[in-house]
């Protein structure tokens, strides 16, 4: 009976939590013409936007005021907003666009590697709508995002820091001429790619990066490899865009098999073009199979790849 009343006890103390960050605080916020407008903003929320400046917490508060899908967008993600006051102050003209603030919404759940976040890089608007993005310091160059949700990664520097940032969702990277398409939550779910003589040699491997895929992803290393997309032979980059995790024997077996096939015709002067298509059967991170779709001179042949561990283990 002492036990069933202690758990009653905490059951009731979490509900109270629960409701106490739902309670809605109801605020006047005076707007730039002057007129007043009542915002109601969960707890959690006024709680998040209370860390800003006096002058940003206006700001801020006049936007939500004016626009009910950005209020959803904050309510939804309301340990955003810090990052949302370092993106507005470089992209003022951004700052109230929920489909854009979106893209970056994910991004800092890798920081856990060496801190990696959005707030160490610099984010300028450009004459052509698109926006650089540099390092801070020398504004060294490291990717543009276009319109269209289009990132192009520089192609001098694949393996650059922000590359290592989780991938922004619903988007296509360009690297090294490769296209990667992202699903809802950021995940790699395509790749489009072709290869020739160009494309060999050009080794990129981190194996620093490679080792840290498995604590961003999700993946035990002694069960999955950091699988390359595009093999590191035919030029592919060592980011999580370009790395899965692979089981082993898909990454040194499966996949590999049809690796040394494309270096095969690759050899004899053709140019293999490739689609590798990545399914997710959960919400994890780690791949359930791919499907790879290939071409060289007038072959065109198709694959399709079990990333399943119960298989490679019962064997």
């Amino acid at each position: 009976m002492r036990h069933f009343l202690i758990i009653v006890a905490l059951l009731c103390h979490v509900l109270a939590y629960a409701q106490a960050k739902d309670e809605k605080v109801q605020t006047e916020i005076v707007m730039s013409d002057g007129s007043t407008k009542t915002l109601s903003l969960s707890s959690r929320l006024n709680k998040a936007i209370s860390v800003l400046s006096r002058d940003r917490q206006n700001y801020l508060k006049q936007g939500l005021a004016q626009n009910a899908e950005l209020l959803t967008f904050f309510e939804e993600n309301s340990r955003f907003v810090s990052t949302w006051d370092y993106i507005s102050k470089q992209l003022p003209n951004r700052g109230f666009n929920p489909q854009f603030l979106g893209l970056f919404v994910q991004a800092n759940e890798y920081a856990k590697y060496g801190g990696n976040r959005i707030e160490n890089y610099i984010y300028k608007e450009n004459g052509n709508g698109n926006i650089d993005i540099l390092t801070k310091g020398p504004n060294k160059h490291l990717a543009t995002l276009r319109k269209g949700n289009t990132i192009e990664i520089d192609a001098n520097d694949v393996n650059s820091w922000f590359a290592q940032l989780k991938p922004f969702p619903k988007c296509t990277y360009i690297i090294n001429g490769a296209q990667y398409q992202t699903d809802a939550n950021g995940r790699i779910e395509k790749a489009i790619f072709s290869l020739d003589s160009t494309s060999v040699g050009k080794h990129l491997r981190d194996q620093d990066v490679q080792a840290n895929m498995h604590t961003l992803k999700g993946s035990n290393s002694k069960l999955y490899d950091a699988g390359h997309i595009v093999a590191d032979r035919f030029g592919g980059s060592s980011n999580m865009v370009n790395l899965v995790p692979m089981t082993r024997k898909v990454n040194r077996s499966d996949y590999k098999r049809i690796e040394n096939l494309w270096a095969k015709n690759i050899k004899q002067g053709k140019t293999v073009s490739a689609e590798v298509i990545i399914e997710y059967d959960t919400s994890s991170q780690i791949p359930s199979r791919f499907k790879v779709r290939y071409s060289y001179g007038n072959k065109v042949m198709e694959k399709i790849i079990e990333n399943d561990i119960e298989e490679e283990t019962s064997k």
